[in-house]
């Protein structure tokens, strides 16, 4: 009697190198740090540290929306856009921590919501790049952006929408919808760091130095 193997289905969708399919989706790396479920189109990522030579989190075309959820610190570092898709909404949740330098998406929306944290550092061309795709930060999420100095930090963001009670840390810096990014008090694109938090999750304190206010976010 033949026993017959079924064949292993490939998802569109590639992490640290690896194709994900149904063989190797519970453990995607065979070290417990990424697992992807087809069914509900959700990337785990638990404590996983991935390094690539152009793009760590790629190939995901036209496929629904994917949810990424965060466990423990995630480190996701590629030498061009550590994630990005094509035709997709992405959605971060969780209760970790992503340190990822670059996304890009294109034809997609970016949501970061639950208590995910995500910090962004790009030291080629643009941190985040929606291509006038929306930006939405939400519930007790934050989002840490370093730009490189010299590129935009952010690039095509068609509309930004902020949870109840999130501010952008840096007062002189304000979303521009005809700039499509965060702009400073003179409407240029800024090249450096912004944070958008929830400011009701950091106390502030009764002292301001050089005209900004003090909190736990910047103490």
């Amino acid at each position: 009697m033949f026993v017959v193997k079924a064949m292993a289905v490939d998802y569109p969708i590639e992490v640290g190198g690896v194709k994900i399919t149904s063989s190797n989706s519970n453990n995607v790396l065979g070290d417990g740090t990424v697992k992807y479920d087809d069914a509900t189109k959700t990337l785990t990522l638990r404590n996983a540290n991935l390094k690539g030579v152009s793009d760590v989190i790629t190939d995901y075309r036209y496929y629904g929306d994917l949810t990424i959820n965060l466990i423990g610190t995630n480190i996701v570092n590629a030498n061009l856009t550590a994630l990005r898709t094509d035709g997709a909404n992405v959605i971060i949740t969780g209760d970790g921590t992503l340190n990822i330098n670059g996304i890009n998406l294109d034809e997609g929306n970016l949501t970061i919501k639950g208590n995910a944290k995500v910090n962004v550092l790009k030291s080629n061309f643009y941190a985040i790049d929606l291509r006038g795709a929306d930006l939405s930060v939400l519930d007790n999420a934050e989002l840490n952006v370093k730009g490189n100095g010299k590129d935009e930090t952010f690039w095509g963001i068609g509309k930004l929408t902020l949870g109840k009670g999130f501010i952008i840390h840096q007062e002189n810096l304000s979303y521009s919808s005809t700039k499509q990014s965060i702009v400073d008090d003179a409407g240029n694109r800024t090249k450096g760091e912004v944070n958008i938090y929830n400011a009701n999750n950091y106390k502030k304190y009764w002292l301001a130095i050089e005209g900004v206010q003090l909190s736990e976010f910047n103490a």
